[in-house]
């Protein structure tokens, strides 16, 4: 038996939002290295300070490296007829699936949990990160918190995990069951055949009809099988299957309109099952004012009244990154922000003035009213999200050979409840793609392109 021994290092803890800065692999026989394989990797984003203090990467670091779809064949190659071994493997195996599922590669692999293996072998121990285990059994990691140390302090506790499991046992047990899928018993199979390889939203429905957990995906029937394997029982399956009596879903074949139906259908149901949106409060908010001298200050205020609001968050380390990421791409003035710079450039004032102006523009909107663009459902399709006075109002989708105005859009609008985390995922897509932001004449020349 072959294992790739994977270590991701990143921008944040969600592939949804965050990107592999750094990627190693050790390929082993489970006694011996056979191979290695290690790159660090442009997120195509800025990394918060915060993780380049727990890693030492920097944007420096990553700047002139290739983006992960440029390595993903390169990586599929290397982890061929293998075993995905990891510390936490849903982390790392959902960072390398995710980027390989934007350059049109499905990551399918047997999966072993090396926390879960030494919870098997060695019940009982006081804690099973990888610092903890590694002192405990005595192996040496000389570059903690990098890709490749990591990877090979696990490849090191990977064969004491083997050398201690007489005929394999556990390890043989605990691939088996990473793919071990079983439905709940009220929905049956023909359902779950239906469920599409596409993107969008879905809902597990109790005997009553009503949600009783809400999710998004880039892949439907792939997230939904998850829940449902052994190996994602601990991470989503946080309800009884015998409480699931219905699965519906709606395709959006866009991530941004999946968030924003996910977070509006919470909303409006609040599943019992769903935690997260009870707890958003988006009190700590990135503000803009222009001060006495004319110059544009950026900071963060803590709940109040409210100013002039850029972007609003949950926690204040959450605001803080943003702000030294917005300060850092834009080539702000650093004092004028409240926030330290890793850069030690003068920005002229001039300077300063014209790019705070072009961000708060972006992040407002063009004009009172306008409209994100991205994907549809199909690559004849665009989906339209509008927004008016910095809150989502809803979305459609319009066929790319159909004429249409700006008061068909609003007239065909699938509504949603707008809320800080709809607004954050708004602010965070058109900084990512600022020519997907269109004014009402924009929308109205026919002429999309994204």
């Amino acid at each position: 038996m072959i294992f790739s021994v994977v270590d991701v290092e990143t921008t944040g803890g969600k592939p949804e939002y965050a990107a592999i800065t750094e990627i190693a692999i050790v390929k082993t026989d489970g006694q011996e290295i056979i191979d290695t394989y290690e790159s660090l990797v442009n997120p195509e984003t800025s990394i918060p300070s915060n993780i380049t203090r727990l890693t030492g990467i920097t944007n420096d670091m990553v700047a002139d490296k290739p983006v992960f779809e440029k390595l993903s064949n390169d990586i599929l190659g290397f982890l061929k007829g293998s075993v995905f071994v990891a510390h936490n493997v849903h982390f790392d195996h959902g960072f390398v699936r995710d980027g390989m599922k934007k350059s049109g590669i499905e990551l399918e692999m047997d999966l072993l949990c090396s926390v879960q293996y030494s919870r098997k072998l060695f019940p009982g121990l006081s804690s099973y990160s990888l610092g903890s285990i590694c002192a405990q059994f005595g192996i040496s990691n000389k570059a903690r918190h990098r890709a490749m140390g990591d990877a090979l302090a696990t490849t090191e506790l990977l064969k004491i995990l083997i050398n201690h499991d007489k005929g394999l046992k556990k390890l043989k047990l605990l691939i088996k069951r990473s793919n071990l899928f079983v439905l709940p018993a009220n929905v049956h199979a023909d359902l779950f055949n239906k469920i599409p390889h596409s993107t969008g939203v879905y809902r597990f429905l109790n005997r009553a009809g009503k949600p009783i957990y809400i999710g998004k995906a880039k892949d439907l029937k792939s997230r939904v099988r998850q829940h449902f394997t052994e190996n994602g029982r601990s991470k989503f399956n946080r309800f009884r299957s015998s409480e699931i009596f219905d699965i519906n879903w709606t395709e959006t074949g866009s991530e941004i309109v999946a968030m924003i139906l996910e977070d509006s259908d919470i909303r409006k149901h609040w599943p019992i099952y769903n935690k997260a949106q009870k707890f958003q409060s988006g009190r700590y908010r990135i503000i803009y004012y222009q001060d006495q001298s004319g110059n544009y200050r950026l900071g963060i205020q803590n709940g109040g009244h409210k100013k002039e609001v850029l972007m609003a968050f949950d926690s204040i380390s959450s605001a803080r990154n943003q702000l030294i990421q917005l300060v850092n791409e834009y080539k702000l003035n650093a004092a004028l922000c409240n926030v330290f710079s890793q850069s030690n450039e003068e920005i002229p004032l001039q300077d300063h003035n014209e790019r705070s102006e072009n961000l708060i523009k972006l992040l407002t909107g063009p004009s009172p009213d306008f409209f994100v663009l991205d994907r549809g459902r199909s690559k004849d399709e665009f989906s339209i999200i509008l927004i008016r006075n910095q809150r989502c109002l809803g979305f459609t989708f319009i066929n790319d050979r159909q004429e249409f105005s700006a008061e068909y859009i609003e007239e065909n609008l699938i509504p949603v409840q707008h809320s800080s985390y709809i607004q954050l995922m708004i602010n965070s897509f058109v900084l990512k793609y600022p020519d997907r932001c269109k004014t009402k004449n924009e929308i109205e020349s026919n002429t999309l392109i994204i």
